[in-house]
Formats: structure tokens, sequence, C-alpha cells
């Protein structure tokens, strides 16, 4: 079956079954990356065009991006989210400022530079990235923002875990690795990367422990002591904050 009818049918059956509730809980040991994820996209975004790929039925992060005062195009391979988050957005009162829309990320329906940040949180792993980076960086505005929330290949829980759910994700998805990183600095122009979730995996075991909370801050900041004075242990990590800054002229080759 050709890639992106299978990740569309996929996704349209993970998102009209909701599939993966039971992976809701382990996020929250993500916490931290998550919190400075957002900061990174709330931070400056009133009176910013938007763009947030894979939006999901829930409308990812576009109704938080809207009620800081910008506008948001949210989209995603599946017709079953994109219609779930349309509705959300109209339940919401927020259609004014979000929309919803199906779209191939490898291929954006969308003119060059329409976009002050384009944002994602577990969706670049899905992609052919020379495509994506290369459309990420035609549809920025010069100077414009990316920024994404990713998981990484290198850590052996994970990839144990990922090895043992097959069910849960696509044959052709992957995390991201040192190659795929190259691949956005050469896209992208002027990227970094924060690195989150080597020691905190512990916490998965405490998801339902009035402990975890305080265990968190102790592993958060465990892992920010290895990740600066150990960098390669970096890789370690479970998930990378990608920032990328469009460069202010636009690329020759294009």
């Amino acid at each position: 079956m050709d890639k992106k009818k299978a990740e569309q049918e996929f996704h349209d059956r993970s998102f009209a079954l909701n599939t993966r509730a039971s992976l809701y809980s382990i996020y929250s040991v993500m916490k931290n990356g998550r919190a400075t994820y957002l900061e990174e996209i709330l931070s400056g975004c009133d009176g910013k065009v938007v763009l947030e790929y894979g939006c999901g039925s829930d409308g990812g992060d576009s109704f938080a991006i809207a009620r800081k005062g910008g506008r948001v195009v949210g989209i995603d391979i599946s017709p079953v989210a994109v219609s779930m988050a349309q509705r959300l957005a109209e339940e919401k009162n927020l259609a004014g400022r979000v929309r919803f829309a199906v779209n191939d990320a490898e291929k954006l329906d969308f003119p060059d530079g329409s976009f002050d940040m384009v944002v994602g949180s577990g969706i670049l792993h899905h992609l052919e990235l020379a495509r994506s980076f290369a459309e990420i960086r035609r549809v920025l505005k010069p100077g414009g923002r990316a920024v994404f929330l990713e998981p990484l290949a290198y850590n052996p829980a994970i990839a144990l875990y990922r090895l043992f759910t097959p069910s849960m994700r696509t044959s052709d998805e992957h995390p991201l690795n040192r190659r795929d990183i190259k691949i956005a600095r050469r896209s992208l122009g002027q990227v970094r990367l924060r690195f989150y979730c080597m020691v905190s995996l512990v916490n998965v075991f405490l998801i339902s422990s009035p402990a975890l909370e305080k265990t968190l801050r102790v592993t958060d900041r465990i892992d920010e002591v290895l990740f600066k004075w150990v960098p390669p242990l970096r890789w370690l990590a479970w998930q990378a904050l990608i920032v990328a800054v469009s460069p202010e002229s636009p690329d020759p080759a294009q």
C-alpha cells in the first residue's frame, strides 16, 4: 500500500477508536520537555500566523496558540482527525482564529512565506525529512521559527518498547537520529536542540504514585546536569526540542 495511504488509514482508525489513550499517562514523564515546547510556541505568537503540523483529533496546541493571539492553521493527514478538530474549534468559539485542513506535510498547499511559525509535537518522525524540512523553510517567512518536539532513536529502553509494541505505529515511521538532525541544519539553517528524559524515564513506574511530581523534579535535574557535563549522553534522551530560525534571505537554490 502507498505509504501516505497507509498512514492516513492507520491514523483515521487511531483517532476514531482512540487507540492510543493508554499511552497518555506515560507522556507525563515528559512534563519538563512539554512545558519548554509550549513556552517556545506560545511566546511571541500574538498577532502571528502559525502552522501546526499533525494537529490530531484534539486540535493539538492550535487552541492554546489562538488564545494567545495567534491565527492558526492545523493540518493532519487524517480526515477523521481534521473533522473532529474542526468540530472542537466551533464548540470552543475559536473557528474564527483556527482552521483545520487535510494536507500533505511533505507537499504543503500554501504559498511561499505564508507563516511566522511552524510547530509540531511527535510528527516529524512520521515524515520523509528532507522533503518536509524543505517545505517548512519554503512556507516560513524570513526570520520565522520552526519548533518541534520529537522522539530520538538511541535510548535502549524506548527502542525495546517500540520493538514490542509494533501495533502502536506504522512500520515506516522512525525516531530521529543524528543524520536527521544534520538534514534539519542543512535545510533550516540555524538550529538549536534541547534534550529531555533519560534518567526521568524511571518515572514510568511511578505514574500513579503521589511521589511522581517530586521524583520528576529530581530526575529532570539529574538529566540536565548529565546532558550539560557529559554531552554524548544527550543522544540517549527520549525526546529533543528542535528550534530553527529561517534565514532572513530566501534560499538561492529555490
